[in-house]
């Protein structure tokens, strides 16, 4: 079964969290599902957007490509790249709307091409005399990635550890040429007075060639020997942690 993303008033700062959690319960629509995985040769694919609410509700998609900078923020750009169909349409209440998503581009031998469709919930006309208000309309994105044409694998890589006074400061790399999806880091041992397993959800893409900064909270008392990544498509990496000086 699909995953789907629920909701009717969403932060684009929280979306890797929404993708993470798969789905989030609250009047809208929904789209399924979240993530769209292109082959090298495969030309189309699709998702469904369906209206959970009890109104009539129009939607506006828009393709863009997607890299990182070096701090591992996302940065998006307008693209032709993608084809959507239809690109704007309204969805009775209960409605599904089945939207293909086209490539037009041949696979980069190389390396993973990355995208996000932005699914924009539009405002309903107003009528005259009606009292302008202030509404808040959910935008949802979904990745959209295109395999190189010579295969390929994430690298996920420690690029430094290092204790500070807030916790456990980790940057890690991606040196593969496809993307990978960090879900969690947990402490592998851990020494101190009331030493216990350390969890932290990290919920972020990193794109091939990217690196990011996470930090984990972790108390003074404790000291991290090692610490375990999982991820989605690479499995669990194990790293030693450097310790205090």
């Amino acid at each position: 079964m699909a995953t789907s993303i629920v909701g009717r008033a969403a932060c684009l700062a929280a979306l890797p969290f929404l993708l993470l959690a798969g789905a989030v319960n609250a009047a809208g629509f929904s789209v399924a599902p979240v993530r769209v995985n292109f082959d090298a040769t495969q030309r189309s694919d699709v998702v469904r957007l369906t209206n959970d609410s009890a109104d009539e509700v129009s939607v506006q998609a828009d393709a863009v490509s997607w890299r990182q900078d070096e701090a591992g923020g996302d940065l998006y750009e307008a693209t032709t790249d993608l084809l959507i169909v239809p690109r704007i349409f309204s969805i009775p209440p209960g409605e599904t709307q089945v939207v293909r998503i086209g490539r037009l581009v041949a696979a980069d031998p190389a390396r993973q091409g990355a995208y996000r469709i932005f699914f924009t919930e539009l405002a309903p006309p107003t009528e005259p005399g009606e009292t302008t208000t202030l509404n808040f309309r959910l935008r949802l994105g979904i990745p959209v990635f295109m395999a190189p044409a010579e295969g390929g694998a994430p690298e996920l890589s420690l690029v430094r550890s290092d204790r500070t006074d807030s916790g456990l400061e980790v940057v890690l790399n991606n040196t593969g040429n496809t993307h990978l999806q960090l879900l969690t880091l947990r402490s592998g041992r851990s020494i101190g007075r009331g030493a216990h397993e350390i969890e932290h959800t990290l919920g972020a893409y990193l794109l091939p060639g990217s690196t990011r900064r996470f930090l984990v909270p972790v108390p003074p008392d404790i000291r991290i020997d090692s610490f375990l990544v999982d991820t989605d498509v690479a499995g669990t990496m194990e790293y030693a942690a450097r310790r205090s000086q």
